[in-house]
């Protein structure tokens, strides 16, 4: 790479928060928009979502996919909360 070219930097940011059986989550989101603001600082082209269903999360996926096939790094983040309920039955 010669002195002086711009790297060519591609991001894929995605923070999910709200669930059908959770509810909304604070902090999912909220991290993801810290992530997707520093990439950016650093001149990386972010492509971002949050609370995506699979449909439009397979659209940032392609948007992603097509920018980096032409990237010099890339980076990919999916900020989640997994949670687990253990059900006894009696």
């Amino acid at each position: 790479m010669g002195k002086g070219k711009k790297l060519k930097k591609y991001a894929l940011v995605i923070g999910n928060s709200d669930y059908e059986n959770v509810g909304k989550l604070k902090n999912p989101t909220n991290d993801s928009i810290d992530i997707k603001n520093a990439l950016e600082s650093i001149g990386f082209n972010v492509v971002y979502g949050e609370d995506l269903g699979l449909k439009e999360f397979n659209k940032k996926i392609k948007i992603f996919t097509d920018l980096v096939s032409d990237s010099d790094i890339s980076f990919f983040i999916m900020q989640v909360t997994v949670c687990s309920i253990k059900v006894k039955t009696i």
